[in-house]
């Protein structure tokens, strides 16, 4: 088993130490409204899947490690679908301060996060910058390639 906080902490913080301040997390807790503060995100969290409540504090430790204001906009929440990751990633790239960046930690979130992309005609990494957490087919097979380092 994967030690998902530490994972989520790492993949956030590649993020971070590439410059970018407004990132995204793709697949939040199941909860009908946007929780507003810390606090409530994590208690909304803590009802969820145990891995996932994991991946969302390890994307608050990267933000705590850089510095960056945890910003209630940037998580994703309510339904678990492609559909919904798809809506959210439009949402956040709407913000008038928007995301660069997206953390999706899923394989249905980077897919509804890649189809928001190619819909805006927005490329990654030259337009905003992508991390999945996940395994999938298609994992090894994005263009540009991962680097030499990357292991699936």
């Amino acid at each position: 088993m994967s030690d998902n906080r530490e994972a989520a902490r790492e993949a956030v913080a590649a993020l971070t130490a590439a410059g970018h301040r407004r990132i995204g997390f793709v697949w939040g807790p199941p909860v009908p409204e946007q929780p507003t503060t810390r606090r409530a995100l994590l208690a909304a969290s803590a009802r969820d899947l145990w891995t996932d409540s994991e991946r969302l504090r390890g994307y608050l430790d990267a933000l705590d490690d850089a510095g960056i204001l945890f910003d209630p906009q940037l998580v994703m929440v309510g339904p678990k679908t492609e559909n919904r990751a798809t809506h959210e990633v439009d949402r956040m790239l709407s913000l008038t301060d928007r995301a660069t960046a997206f953390f999706c930690t899923e394989t249905d979130a980077m897919t509804g996060a890649l189809r928001t992309l190619r819909a805006k005609r927005l490329s990654y990494p030259g337009d905003v910058s992508l991390i999945g957490f996940d395994d999938s087919a298609w994992a090894g097979r994005p263009s540009p390639p991962p680097p030499a380092s990357w292991v699936p």
